[in-house]
């Protein structure tokens, strides 16, 4: 019987003896093992966050909606003028403008009251942020973004006639730009502005059409809205 179970014991010592090599080996090199010399220098973090002011979108899904408020000047056919200005957009894209001008007509020396009402669209923006061309500086970016194109209704009325605001009515085509003044979506822009309109002949006007240009400085605001975040957010 002991005879049979020689070969077990021997290859039971041989199982042992191979884990103590192991293991021996194992410690023997943990103990040699040397970091080296300890470094004081400092070192960079390999992954760093950007920030807001380079990713491209310059605050401008902050929310969903952008309000503009501003005012300034304008030069129209009719001689010059103060021009009050109001626009929400949605995404930085598309939107609703309200411009307000009260214009000193060179004919016959009287303001005159005028009113545009222009569906706007700014097509830069989210295609150059999609397709990653968003590369800075940012007043570059935000400026080329806010190529806007416009057409809309405009209403005027001289301040002594005695008819309705809209007497005399036309069509808008407007163009515009604005350079941010602070790098941001939020904040002032000094916004250029022209356009042509095209006066319902039968409202006796005798400039058809007629051109505009306006200079004004506008602030822009993102904010949150419940067409995108919910009313309960």
């Amino acid at each position: 019987m002991s005879r049979r179970r020689a070969p077990a014991r021997l290859a039971c010592a041989w199982s042992v003896a191979i884990h103590v090599l192991l293991a021996t080996s194992a410690v023997r090199a943990e103990t040699d093992w040397e970091p080296g010399p300890r470094s004081t220098g400092r070192v960079d973090p390999q992954v760093t966050d950007p920030g807001p002011e380079s990713d491209g979108v310059y605050g401008r899904f902050g929310g969903d909606v952008s309000l503009e408020f501003g005012a300034g000047a304008q030069l129209s056919g009719q001689g010059p003028g103060l021009r009050l200005t109001s626009a929400a957009y949605f995404l930085s894209t598309a939107g609703l403008e309200l411009n307000y001008a009260d214009v000193l007509d060179d004919e016959d020396a009287q303001l005159q009251r005028r009113l545009d009402v222009v569906i706007g669209l700014r097509p830069l923006f989210l295609p150059r942020w999609a397709l990653g061309m968003q590369s800075g500086p940012a007043w570059l970016d935000l400026t080329l973004d806010s190529l806007g194109l416009g057409l809309g209704a405009s209403f005027a009325q001289g301040v002594r006639e005695q008819t309705s605001f809209a007497s005399s009515r036309g069509l808008v085509a407007a163009l515009s730009m604005g350079v941010p003044l602070t790098g941001s979506a939020n904040g002032p822009f000094l916004q250029f502005s022209g356009g042509l309109t095209f006066w319902d002949r039968r409202a006796g006007r005798a400039n058809f059409p007629t051109r505009y240009a306006a200079l004004s400085i506008v602030w822009h605001q993102v904010v949150n809205t419940p067409l995108t975040s919910g009313p309960d957010r």
